[in-house]
């Protein structure tokens, strides 16, 4: 166990300025992280690690994590993969000022979601637990390959928060999502990202029988590179075969498959509701515009992958000021994630975002 006294690496958090705010502006900052669930912290998942007796101690690594999320000091915490210990680590570090929900996301039970937002900033007024994968079961032309997740639940949490500006009232909705990770289930998350779109207009809709001033954020690991079709539905772009060949790890036998599944790419795109067509912004498009689509290089590092995806996207009334540095030094010190240094393999992305 890691001795109580040890002093943990402290990492820098810097933030790159994106606009302005004045005095009189109503801002949040909110954070998303995929902390790496301990059950999948072992050598046969990352055999790089040398030092495994330090990186891959339970008690050391949540320590670290929780001086992450103590130092971010977000309003709202949106955290993929976290597991019991570590949520009441951090719902006992973060005090009585925070309010916390965790679920299970049922497909894999050692995988939970977890949200956290400070009471004193936002008042809760309505929480949802979403199956982001309950539009399967209705199809019946779904690919035998792919038939097993049309009885798995993929759960993840929406809340619905109230904040004031002056004697106004404010709504903001914010829902976390931790999409299926395998590439070759990039279908399945194409249709988790329409029901995700759905669910949303549903729950806004609900909002906006009461005010006009109601605000969107979606958070989470989607397990989708800036160029895969699962971020063009969210951006409402139509699917293209053009676009299946710039996918990752494409092979002839894959790109086949493919062209037979195309006209479900199609039928769940005209499936999905065209509300947030083209009224979704991902705040970190403008990291590194030499790269796919201006995002990081990766928010994922690993002997095996590295790519960006993770996103926190807002709806355009939402005005995003300043993000969070990546700390790439730190993150490569080790070449690979997690290290002795970041506890995760997934980086921690942060926002902060202003009401237009």
């Amino acid at each position: 166990m890691a001795q109580s006294n040890e002093s943990l690496p402290r990492k820098e958090f810097n933030f790159r300025q994106l606009s302005t705010v004045a005095a009189s502006d109503l801002t949040f900052r909110l954070c998303t992280y995929n902390v790496l669930v301990q059950d999948f912290v072992c050598a046969e998942r990352y055999p790089t690690v040398k030092d495994t007796a330090l990186v891959f101690n339970a008690e050391r690594r949540r320590k670290m994590l929780v001086q992450d999320v103590q130092q971010a000091n977000a309003d709202i915490f949106c955290f993929e993969e976290i597991w019991a210990a570590l949520y009441a680590d951090i719902e006992k570090a973060l005090g009585d000022d925070y309010s916390g929900q965790i679920v299970c996301r049922q497909d894999q039970p050692v995988l939970h979601n977890a949200m956290f937002f400070r009471k004193s900033k936002f008042t809760l007024e309505n929480n949802y637990v979403l199956n982001l994968n309950r539009e399967l079961s209705s199809m019946d032309d779904f690919p035998k390959e792919l038939e097993e997740f049309k009885t798995k639940q993929l759960n993840t949490l929406c809340n619905h928060f109230s904040i004031m500006q002056g004697e106004k009232k404010l709504h903001l909705i914010v829902l976390m999502a931790h999409f299926h990770h395998r590439p070759d289930h990039d279908l399945v998350k194409y249709a988790e990202m329409s029901c995700l779109l759905n669910d949303l207009r549903r729950v806004t809709d609900k909002a906006e029988e009461s005010s006009e001033d109601v605000f969107v954020v979606v958070a989470g690991d989607f397990n989708a590179q800036p160029l895969n079709q699962v971020y063009s539905l969210a951006m409402g772009e139509k699917p293209t075969m053009e676009a299946l060949e710039q996918e990752s790890m494409v092979t002839p036998e894959w790109l086949e498959q493919r062209k037979g599944w195309f006209p479900l790419y199609e039928k769940i795109y005209a499936n999905t509701t065209p509300s947030f067509f083209g009224k979704l912004g991902s705040v970190y498009s403008v990291y590194t515009p030499e790269f796919e689509r201006g995002h990081p290089k990766y928010t994922n590092l690993t002997d095996g992958f590295y790519n960006n995806i993770d996103y926190i996207f807002h709806g355009l009334r939402l005005q995003p000021t300043k993000l969070l540095e990546l700390d790439h030094a730190t993150y490569e010190k080790e070449e690979f994630l997690p290290s002795s240094l970041h506890a995760s393999d997934h980086v921690m992305l942060m926002a902060e975002l202003k009401f237009v």
